[in-house]
């Protein structure tokens, strides 16, 4: 069962140090924290954990980021879940067609936690209004 009074975070990630600093460091902060390796997981894990934000890495095995943004895209999910990306490909040619689908953040691995923490603190603030 989901706590009500804990914001819910779906990390999808595939490097293994990633997913514990990060989920570690979450948890810290008072986040509750879901994690899938893969986009096609990742997916299935947004429709079930009914999260408050993801977390997003582009490049993942069986399903891209990119493809899991289209796919939410497709299914009118997204405006309206705040999506963060995490990722080493930071170039424009990149940015452009994610905003296009309504990130809510990008960030440039490797990640700094203080920075990831802040990043989702002031997305979910935003959301919240």
């Amino acid at each position: 069962m989901k706590d009500a009074t804990k914001k819910t975070i779906v990390l999808i990630e595939d490097e293994e140090v990633v997913v514990n600093l990060l989920t570690k460091k979450l948890q810290t902060a008072g986040y509750e924290v879901k994690t899938a390796t893969d986009g096609i997981s990742g997916l299935e894990l947004i429709h079930t954990a009914t999260p408050d934000l993801v977390l997003l890495d582009m490049i993942l095995p069986r399903l891209s980021g990119l493809g899991v943004l289209k796919k939410l895209a497709e299914e009118k999910i997204l405006p309206g879940l705040p999506v963060v990306i995490i990722s080493a490909t930071a170039g424009s040619d990149v940015r452009g067609p994610l905003e296009a689908l309504g990130i809510a953040a990008f960030l440039n691995k490797p990640v700094q936690i203080p920075v990831v923490v802040r990043v989702l603190e002031e997305v979910l603030a935003h959301v919240s209004r």
